[in-house]
């Protein structure tokens, strides 16, 4: 069930390139790209998220940039991390123009909400 939700929101937003699951060592979990969750999610999306804490977490790197969050278990420990990946290309030249009403898709408040750059149309 938790593979299809994922799946679905990522599916529901074309600016979300792929969405991971990872542990707190950054080895996938699950991730919505079946080419690339095998691999180790890159190291500057777990140094961000160990620096993080239980904070949320961001990576501007062009194509391979995320937001994302930490897991928790029932004790407060984090145990993964969730993140969303998008290309900056793709937010730097649209989301100007999708804030202005252009049909955004859901994920598109959370990115603006933790992106730096602020762009007119």
């Amino acid at each position: 069930m938790l593979p299809s939700l994922i799946e679905r929101e990522r599916k529901a937003d074309p600016l979300i390139l792929k969405i991971e699951v990872f542990d707190p060592k950054g080895q996938p979990i699950y991730g919505t790209n079946a080419q690339t969750w095998a691999k180790a999610v890159p190291a500057n999306w777990l140094a961000a998220a160990r620096r993080a804490g239980n904070a949320n977490w961001s990576v501007i790197d062009d194509d391979n940039s995320a937001v994302g969050i930490a897991i928790k278990n029932n004790f407060g420990l984090i145990v993964g991390y969730l993140a969303l990946n998008y290309s900056r290309t793709t937010i730097d030249r649209d989301a100007p123009c999708r804030r202005q009403g252009s049909g955004a898709g859901p994920a598109l408040p959370i990115f603006v909400a933790a992106s730096p750059w602020r762009h007119s149309c």
